[in-house]
């Protein structure tokens, strides 16, 4: 039992140079004989480590095999075992290694239900997933791919439990819901959405009213708008009940008629989990092995379609599908598409995923600038001197030094170059040394320094607040500017203030009266490629 147990969890995660090589594999195996390698080597087949877990899942499938339902319910009590070893470790992320883990336990546990069902040998077994799986709605909050897969089974367990005297109660386990975790509120009200359409009982309707209708009116903005979500979905499928509860009907929605409340409730309206999954219809290898796990977003190695599902797979239990049956269900999970949309499970506010996504430099755009393209090189970069010579601390200059490499400053002046190989230095300023021009003017030939810079052109700007400064918001820079900042207690000392063109202050609305200097510099930097470079930045 425990081979096979290695077995049905067996895959290590792929290097990206595996992965890369996999996905290669497969598209070309995908195409068949309109790649000339396919007819060359017929009798090539990559394995896989997919494969391992087909074959051994393949193995417990076969009924006939000696002392098959003594290995079947060790082999489901191993399971159980491993999942709650894996729960140990309360966090885990999405496509880890105990993500899959997990992922790869309840696939084989829904596979293996149609076969516990109807016999009597497991009734001990099913009570014992009823409450592992309860336990772990109630225990933690779950990733996608594994929250779908639990309340399915919860739904499979009590919609086949034939012993009314079992405690499988969901009104019971969604009031335990409220007190031990209330974000496993949302999957309860699921998995009685569900329970719903299947019983279609006016009675068990009833109930679900009763013990939901209270959570739409919940703070917690999730769990109110599961509730309402499922109310309104389930009204049309009883007409007498609805007429009964004509009031809630026809003013479910009125009160949330502002803010984003029916725009989420429309999206939770169109996902898959509640606007086309079936229980009972879908119960089949497609859905649980390709179709959930691509609509939870779990990487595309642990996919198994259903053509290689049937070649690997060669004992099917009449109770399970191989796919969906067009002529039963109204369309496909095939047609479904990933959600766009995320949901918090406890707290806060439901949000939509962003469609622009983050992106990253390229490297090798900024490793040889000049030779890539010297005339875009020389165009971003601007006539700005920046005067950094009265600041003192060494995580300041290396932060300004990275703000003047992004904004493309001509120069930066220090006071020391030592400055540049302190280790608070280059943590902040991420090399930014390196394509910059740096100088060094001590503090007190600063006024020789501003003199020289005025008579080559330039206009001396101070970022101090004084009787007579401009606010940057009116200030026009020129594009031949020498910025002075000022030190990080003292500001630029009065000796040098006569020397200044004009000096320049950001507008302030709070009640601390100054900024880092780091911070003031970058606005500054910013305010000045806003007016001159004529590029988006």
């Amino acid at each position: 039992a425990d081979i096979i147990v290695s077995c049905l969890l067996f895959g290590p995660l792929l290097h990206k140079d595996q992965r890369i090589e996999k996905e290669a594999c497969d598209f070309i195996e995908d195409e068949g004989d309109d790649l000339t390698i396919n007819i060359l080597m017929p009798e090539f087949n990559g394995k896989s480590n997919l494969e391992v877990r087909m074959i051994a899942l393949n193995i417990l499938l076969d009924t006939k095999i000696i002392n098959w339902n003594n290995l079947v319910r060790s082999i489901g009590l191993a399971l159980i075992k491993s999942y709650r070893e894996l729960t140990k470790c309360k966090r885990y992320f999405n496509d880890s290694l105990a993500h899959r883990k997990r992922n790869r336990i309840l696939q084989v546990l829904l596979t293996l239900h149609c076969l516990f069902v109807n016999d009597v040998y497991f009734h001990e077994l099913l009570n014992e997933l009823m409450n592992f799986v309860t336990e772990n709605l109630l225990g933690e909050s779950q990733q996608p791919s594994i929250r779908y897969q639990l309340e399915w089974l919860y739904i499979l367990l009590f919609t086949n439990n034939k012993d009314k005297d079992s405690g499988f109660d969901i009104w019971n386990s969604l009031t335990k819901a409220s007190s031990e975790r209330l974000g496993s509120v949302c999957s309860f009200i699921s998995i009685a959405y569900h329970l719903v359409r299947l019983k279609r009982d006016n009675t068990f309707f009833e109930q679900f009213i009763e013990n939901v209708l209270p959570w739409c009116m919940s703070q917690n903005f999730n769990i109110r708008l599961y509730a309402q979500v499922t109310l309104k979905k389930l009204w049309p499928l009883f007409e007498d009940i609805s007429k009964k509860y004509e009031v809630l009907t026809n003013n479910q929605w009125k009160i949330y008629q502002q803010g984003n409340m029916l725009h989420n409730a429309k999206k939770l309206e169109s996902f898959f989990y509640f606007d086309c999954f079936h229980p009972l219809k879908h119960y089949s290898f497609q859905t649980i092995f390709y179709d959930l796990p691509r609509l939870s977003n779990i990487s595309c190695d642990e996919w198994a379609t259903l053509k290689y599902i049937k070649q690997k797979i060669t004992y099917k239990p009449p109770n399970i599908k191989w796919g969906d049956e067009s002529s039963q269900i109204s369309f496909s999970l095939a047609e479904c598409s990933v959600p766009i949309w995320i949901m918090k499970t406890e707290g806060g506010t439901a949000c939509e995923e962003p469609f622009s996504l983050q992106k990253k430099f390229a490297p090798w755009k900024g490793m040889f600038p000049q030779e890539l393209n010297p005339d875009i090189c020389q165009k971003m970069k601007g006539e700005l001197v920046l005067v950094a010579s009265l600041i003192d601390k060494t995580s300041n200059l290396g932060g300004l030094a990275r703000t003047c490499d992004v904004f493309g400053v001509k120069e930066l002046v220090i006071d020391s170059l030592n400055f540049v190989n302190d280790k608070q230095f280059t943590s902040l300023s991420m090399t930014a040394e390196k394509h910059i021009d740096i100088t060094e003017v001590k503090t007190h030939h600063l006024p020789d320094y501003i003199n020289k810079m005025k008579n080559l052109g330039y206009i001396a700007v101070g970022a101090e607040q004084t009787t007579g400064s401009i606010s940057l918001s009116d200030y026009k820079f020129q594009k031949k500017t020498l910025l002075i900042l000022g030190n990080e207690r003292e500001g630029i000392p009065v000796n040098i203030l006569p020397f200044l063109d004009a000096c320049i202050e950001i507008p302030q609305y709070g009640l601390i009266r100054s900024l880092n200097v780091h911070v003031s510099g970058a606005i500054f930097l910013w305010e000045y490629a806003k007016q001159q470079y004529k590029c988006d930045i």
